[in-house]
């Protein structure tokens, strides 16, 4: 994951392996050549870095002190990116300690997982990008749902996951979107 980052030298790029068995996420590896940093949960089993058992932020309780990261999709449909773009608006005007975009799924997913990130939120996101993330920040004790505060479900290419269940749900109104996650990527790359 990362692959535009790679490709322009940026080092910030990923090996990212995930195992779902009935659309459920089970096991996760991502794997930072840059950092030599193995990221490795399974469900039930806790997540770890590099054999360290690692866990979500506890000094973040309410959105307002969370740093979120996400990623602008690479869809080329201009409307969608418009309303990508005031989604980001409405989340940025909301008082947040920072956001930040790092170009790849993974790495963000691993961060939150560890400590170093509070939310990852992205609409669109491939389900390979995400799948071995959603283990890892499940394990470590966060919280992985739909950003309308549904069930996450992987083949929705939406996703909202934070350190804790709190900032999740103090997120969801202003997330909560129809912005179809699916149907104009998919047109876009086609």
């Amino acid at each position: 994951d990362g692959t535009t980052n790679f490709c322009h030298t940026l080092p910030m790029s990923v090996v990212s392996i995930g195992l779902t068995i009935n659309r459920e996420p089970v096991v996760g590896v991502i794997y930072d050549p840059y950092r030599d940093e193995v990221f490795t949960a399974i469900v039930g089993e806790g997540a770890f870095c590099n054999g360290e058992r690692i866990s979500t932020s506890t000094a973040t309780a309410r959105a307002e002190d969370a740093m979120i990261i996400t990623n602008i999709p690479a869809s080329r449909d201009v409307a969608y990116k418009a309303e990508y773009m005031a989604r980001l608006d409405r989340v940025a005007s909301k008082p947040v300690r920072a956001i930040r975009m790092l170009g790849s799924c993974a790495i963000s997913m691993a961060w939150v997982a560890c400590g170093r990130g509070d939310v990852y939120y992205e609409n669109g996101v491939k389900s390979w990008d995400m799948c071995a993330g959603v283990v890892l920040i499940r394990e470590a004790g966060g919280t992985v749902i739909d950003p309308s505060g549904e069930h996450f479900d992987i083949g929705r290419r939406r996703i909202l996951a934070t350190c804790n269940r709190t900032v999740a749900l103090e997120l969801v109104p202003v997330l909560d979107d129809p912005l179809p996650a699916a149907s104009s990527t998919v047109a876009a790359e086609q």
